[in-house]
């Protein structure tokens, strides 16, 4: 049990990681298009315009940059994920247990007469 809330407790810190390794690489494609457009203010910076641009592109391209072998995204979402995956398996469980229950009440389908079943071992 301790070893299994230590994986879920790297998962989620992995997770958060993810996010917010997100929401910096898109911090820093706001910024470098904002250096750039001030850069096109001032003649001569072409060099430093086209490296900025070419930054900007390839942090763009990288959208996913913790991933789970390409599969999936390791983010909030792989969070999500894991919880329904969880509750999925969980409610299926649920219902395989139920139905190995002994019932309260049993049908005695050999004392019938005129189409009636009568039930027997009923407690009430």
């Amino acid at each position: 049990m301790i070893v299994a809330s230590y994986k879920g407790a790297n998962i989620f810190f992995l997770a958060i990681t993810g996010e917010q390794l997100k929401r910096d690489l898109k911090e820093v494609i706001y910024a470098c298009y904002k250096q750039i457009g001030e850069l096109q203010k001032v003649p001569g910076n072409t060099e430093l315009i086209s490296e900025l641009l070419l930054l900007a592109n390839q942090a763009h391209e990288r959208n996913n940059i913790i991933s789970g072998c390409g599969l999936f995204p390791v983010d909030h979402s792989l969070i999500h994920f894991i919880v329904s995956t969880a509750c999925t398996y969980l409610t299926v469980l649920g219902g395989i247990v139920d139905n190995f229950k002994p019932h309260k009440y049993e049908l005695d389908v050999h004392n019938h007469t005129n189409d009636s079943v009568v039930l027997s071992n009923v407690t009430v």
